[in-house]
């Protein structure tokens, strides 16, 4: 964030008790830098100071920062806060005033399952070569595929953006992996990009689990499969991923 840990640190007093309830004091700018702080502090009483400042009328540039300070947390209340945040659950409004989820998939069905089935605010086309002029001003870019795709959205992103690289699925079947073009974007915009692989939580999968049931059960998480039948039919099913072929997530039923 601008201004420096000094002015983080400066404000930390600036966040009081106030008759048994927190209150936040100083200008608005210097409560994000305070709640910085705090959240390396005292997170659970940062979380709920944040979901007090994201639910007021604040500039939207300072509604992305607090999101910023939120999504540094590895409390599980601020996991959850943007989760409900994303989902327009609990607060909808936050959802209108802080942030904008986007989509991106191969061809209008599936786009049109993104933003109508998924609630995404948009889903953009990549096949229809106009990613480039579609993409601006990414504050998080949650990366699956790599390749040119990644290459572009390294281009399009805000000053201090975030990248989180999850996959490179594009280049899994190359003999000639994809080149990166964009690295200097990670230098002029002052990126942050993370390798994120699942084992990373392996002591977190039974919370998880629980988690994702719950939201399955009462339909706050959709899914979609495409199956192919038989192990004999596997290769074709890995074939329709690795070129975009299949609908959701791919699967083999066995007999």
């Amino acid at each position: 964030m601008p201004g420096g840990p000094h002015r983080a640190i400066r404000k930390y007093d600036g966040i009081r008790r106030n008759s048994g309830q927190d209150e936040l004091s100083g200008d608005d700018e210097l409560k994000v830098y305070a709640l910085n702080s705090l959240m390396a502090n005292d997170s659970p009483r940062a979380v709920e100071l944040l979901r007090q400042f994201l639910a007021g009328n604040h500039p939207r540039k300072l509604q992305e920062q607090a999101l910023f300070v939120l999504s540094q947390s590895e409390d599980p209340a601020a996991r959850q806060l943007l989760v409900e945040i994303a989902q327009g659950q609990k607060q909808p409004e936050l959802r209108e005033k802080a942030i904008e989820m986007l989509g991106i998939a191969g061809g209008p069905e599936k786009c049109a399952y993104v933003k109508d089935v998924l609630g995404f605010d948009a889903c953009f086309d990549y096949k229809a070569g106009k990613l480039r002029d579609e993409l601006k001003d990414i504050d998080v870019y949650f990366d699956n595929v790599g390749g040119e795709i990644l290459d572009t959205a390294l281009a399009r992103m805000k000053l201090a953006g975030r990248v989180v690289v999850c996959g490179t699925i594009s280049d899994y079947n190359a003999s000639d992996p994809y080149r990166v073009r964009n690295w200097r974007a990670i230098l002029v915009n002052r990126l942050k990009v993370q390798g994120m692989i699942v084992f990373d939580w392996k002591e977190r999968y039974g919370e998880a689990l629980k988690a994702l049931a719950g939201y399955l059960q009462e339909g706050k998480l959709k899914t979609r499969e495409s199956v192919v039948e038989g192990l004999a039919n596997a290769p074709q099913g890995f074939i329709a991923l690795l070129k975009g072929g299949n609908f959701g997530k791919q699967l083999v039923k066995l007999a």
